[in-house]
Parts: C-alpha cells; sequence; structure tokens
C-alpha cells in the first residue's frame, strides 16, 4: 500500500499499542514501512522503527494525541522524524512528553532534512529546562549563520512550560531567521514568560519575516508586555493575528492595545494565512477574559472599525 497519507492514532491508550504491536507492525509493514522484529518491542522503540519513511512510503501526517506517549517514546520519534523528508504534519498533544524528549524535538526543528510543516507539541511539558529551545538553537549554531528550516510554517507550544529563558532563546533563533517559513506561533498557556520574555520575544520579530499569527494567551504579560508589543508593531512587526486573552490586561494598557488595534488595520490585500485546509482570519485582536473597562473595550472597539476583528467578552 504505497497511498497511505495520514495515520491517527489518537486517543488511544499506548499499552493498548504495545500489547498489539505485533499485528500493527505486521500492517505497516505491509503498507511500506520497514520490517519490526517479531519478537516484542521495548516501550518507545516502536516510534523509531515506524517512523522513519522507507521508499515507496506516501505518509504525510501522523496524529498522535492524547496516547499517552512517554518522553523516551518521542525521543526516538523525533530522532526519526529530523530525517524523514516525507511527514507534513505531525501532532503529539496531550501526552507524557518531558525533558527527556524536548532535546530530539529541538534537534529536529532545526534539521535540515526534517519536512515537517505543522508541529503541534501543545499540554506536554517539552519547554521544562528550555532543553528544547537550547537543543534548537544549538542545532541551528552547528550549522552555521544561514541554516535555516525552510519547511515549518505552524509551531503550537501552548501549556508546555516555556519560561522567560525559553521565549529569549525562541527570539534569537526567530531573529536569525532560522525558521523563514513559520506563519503562525502558539505559545498561550505559558505563564513562566511573563512580560519580560514576551518583550524579549516580540522585540526580535524581523518586520520582513513571515510570521502572521501569534498566540500569547494566558502567558502573563499584563500591561507591560502590552507596551513591548504596540513597540514592535511600530517597528514594523509582520503579525496580523494576536491573542492576547486572560493576561491580566488593565485600563493602563489602553493606549498600547489601541496601537496594536492600529497596526492589526489591514494595508495590504490578499494576504491569507493557510492552516491545513483552513483559511485562519487575518486582522484580528482577540483582549477576552482581562480587566478592562467597559469604556475601553468600547473605544477598542471604535478604532477597530471594520477592519479589525476585536473579540473582547469578558471584560467590564
Amino acid at each position: 500500500n504505497i497511498v497511505l497519507q495520514t495515520l491517527n492514532l489518537q486517543d488511544n491508550p499506548l499499552d493498548f499499542i504495545h500489547g498489539e504491536f505485533e499485528d500493527w507492525t505486521r500492517a505497516l509493514r505491509s503498507s511500506g514501512a520497514p520490517s519490526a522484529a517479531s519478537s516484542p518491542v521495548r516501550r518507545g522503540s516502536s516510534f523509531r522503527e515506524c517512523t522513519t519513511a522507507p521508499p515507496g512510503c506516501c505518509l504525510q501526517e501522523l496524529k498522535l494525541r492524547h496516547v499517552g506517549l512517554s518522553s523516551e517514546a518521542g525521543q526516538h520519534l523525533f530522532d526519526s522524524l529530523a530525517t524523514n523528508a516525507l511527514l507534513r504534519s505531525v501532532n503529539v498533544e496531550w501526552n507524557n512528553l518531558g525533558r527527556f524528549a524536548s532535546g530530539s524535538i529541538g534537534k529536529c526543528i532545526a534539521s535540515q532534512r526534517s519536512g515537517i510543516e505543522v508541529l503541534i507539541l501543545r499540554d506536554n511539558h517539552v519547554g521544562d529546562g528550555d532543553e528544547l529551545y537550547k537543543e534548537m538553537a544549538k542545532g541551528f549554531s552547528l550549522r552555521g549563520d544561514g541554516a535555516q528550516n525552510r519547511t515549518l510554517r505552524t509551531l503550537c507550544l501552548g501549556n508546555t512550560g516555556t519560561t522567560r529563558k525559553g521565549a529569549q532563546i525562541l527570539a534569537d533563533v526567530l531573529y536569525r531567521n532560522h525558521l523563514p517559513a513559520l506563519e503562525s506561533l502558539s505559545l498561550f498557556g505559558n505563564p513562566g514568560m511573563g512580560s519580560e520574555g514576551v518583550a524579549h520575544l516580540v522585540d526580535k520579530i524581523p518586520g520582513d519575516c513571515a510570521l502572521m499569527s501569534l498566540n500569547l494567551a494566558m502567558c502573563n504579560i499584563g500591561d507591560e508586555g502590552v507596551q513591548a508589543l504596540a513597540v514592535s508593531f511600530h517597528n514594523g512587526c509582520p503579525v496580523r493575528d494576536v491573542d492576547l486573552s486572560e493576561n491580566n490586561l488593565t485600563d493602563s494598557a489602553s493606549s498600547a492595545l489601541k496601537a496594536v488595534v492600529e497596526a492589526l488595520s489591514p494595508a495590504e490585500s490578499g494576504r491569507q494565512l493557510r492552516v491545513g485546509a483552513q483559511v485562519a482570519a487575518l486582522h484580528r485582536l482577540s483582549v477576552v477574559c482581562n480587566k478592562l473597562s467597559l469604556a475601553v473595550v468600547r473605544q477598542l472597539q471604535a478604532k477597530a472599525g471594520s477592519h479589525v476583528t476585536l473579540l473582547a467578552g469578558g471584560n467590564g
């Protein structure tokens, strides 16, 4: 079978996968996957053996959401994906991936042989200890100043334990143009970033990069973080879709928010962000569930007009 393009195992307990592993590998073998040993496979090794793309394999999408994937298994998986040019979309959200796997993930992102375009890592602890970001930066550094991953378009790092330091390292990766194709970056649910981490991040976004969507919801950025974002937009930040939900924003940030709204107003037509088969909305700002007064919300709505979609529920 050389036509299988999507393998979806999400919401299946990993114990079940390993319990039936021989049948599973036999099915994969008939689809062109590499042959596995007939003896029982150790926890984690299955992913290393079944994700190296053989000649004739067409697998492009791997869905491993909520399968109980361990850090050891995750390490083997991403070690394989670092040299897999066929897979385009990988979703490993809501697993047990932690610091042990994060180094391999960082190396995979920095690899010029990986073909991944969409990488969903949310709801894992891969940001703990900043190893993911350190190994990512190290991987690009070892390849030289002009090293780039030219395939990755969407990167979701929501609720991964990303810290202020991790955000700073990621900012340097963006600034050095190591991820020139990146269009969507999600960092929601990482309160350890705080206003300082966000300030470093948005300050380093190049004006000529491809980034169009930035999700900073629940990152504890506060009013200071919005100020930094406004300055970044003033300096030419290309982002046109921003989520600042649940960040304890107050009326003190009203001027900065107005500046952000103004910067998000469309200056050109035809710019679209494609996520899978869907075209995402641009020129949008979410300030849902903050501490803004109704008066400030109305001012922002007036500023947005019909040009910018403003989401502001849960304020007032």
